[in-house]
């Protein structure tokens, strides 16, 4: 979060899956979203995120403190625009970030 603020990134976070009227109010133009989310699997809220027509192109990266090849088949399953294994440097997350928001 400190990383992307202090690059001149707005962030807001949370511990569950954005709803729907959250994300018109917000307006996001990227998701970083943790597959071990408080009572959800990122994942799959992904996925369903993706499923509706006003949210299929919003970039959604997910990302996990675990590497596993299970978990990138489910991040490329839900149609996640990317993948992060944690802890992942500085620079890299800035990367995505700019690239996905032409930041």
């Amino acid at each position: 979060r400190h990383i992307l603020e202090r690059e001149g990134y707005r962030v807001e976070t949370r511990s569950t899956p954005p709803d729907p009227e959250e994300l018109r109010r917000l307006d996001p133009h990227l998701l970083f979203m943790d597959v071990d989310l408080h009572e959800a699997n990122g994942a799959e809220a992904c996925r369903e995120l993706k499923e509706q027509d006003r949210y299929c192109g919003l970039p959604v990266i997910l990302i996990s403190g675990h590497d596993t090849d299970r978990l990138r088949r489910e991040a490329t399953t839900a149609h996640a625009s990317g993948y992060l294994a944690k802890p992942f440097d500085r620079r890299l997350l800035l990367e995505v970030a700019a690239h996905f928001t032409q930041h």
